[in-house]
């Protein structure tokens, strides 16, 4: 099922990021409609996209940043790939932002997480953090000793954006990890538990 993330949780989960500039790269998993990808434009990353695998959700995101770019043209111009987001196009250098609204089941979580270390491997100059919102599986980046935690809460959904959710939750849980060089010094209550929605779809 497509469900859209809140933007005031996108915002709440790059604000405290320790850098974002011209060397940072911004990749949406699982774009959808390209809501995140909308929001991360207000940021100064030097490189934004989304992967999406529905060629349909693709094409209107395509269409929103084009309206977004146009309003917005002094903003960095947010790009859709249309394929399998397991396995993203990475930067050689700088940090790497990965952002995602539960977008897969666990093992398709792991396929992605395997890319990245590898990535992280071959690139080892590169910092990668995992911002990701209803983290539904989180415990499998908690699993990977590569990956730390660097920030963990539960947060509100701004007033105009609590109705809009069509699950009646107010708020999402928003972990970040991080991996690959210099490590951040996490945020309190980076380690505490992680709550999370599970909708019923077939309801």
């Amino acid at each position: 099922g497509y469900v859209g993330s809140q933007p005031s949780v996108i915002r709440r989960g790059l604000s405290v990021l320790p850098t974002i500039g011209a060397a940072t790269t911004f990749i949406d998993i699982g774009c959808g409609k390209g809501r995140g990808l909308a929001v991360a434009t207000e940021f100064p990353f030097g490189d934004i996209y989304g992967v999406e695998l529905l060629a349909k959700l693709a094409q209107v995101a395509e269409a929103n940043m084009a309206l977004l770019s146009a309003r917005h043209p002094a903003r960095t111009r947010a790009r859709v790939l249309q394929g399998d987001a397991t396995q993203p196009p990475m930067p050689q250098a700088g940090d790497l932002v990965i952002y995602m609204y539960n977008p897969f089941s666990g093992p398709v979580v792991d396929r992605l997480l395997d890319s990245v270390e590898a990535h992280l491997e071959r690139t080892p100059q590169l910092r990668a953090f995992v911002v990701y919102c209803n983290a539904v599986h989180g415990e499998r980046l908690d699993a990977r000793p590569r990956f730390s935690r660097y920030f963990a809460e539960q947060t509100a959904f701004s007033a105009e954006e609590t109705p809009a959710s069509p699950f009646g939750n107010t708020s999402d849980s928003l972990v970040i990890w991080q991996a690959g060089r210099d490590p951040a010094s996490p945020h309190p209550g980076a380690d505490r538990d992680i709550f999370v929605k599970i909708p019923n779809l077939a309801a």
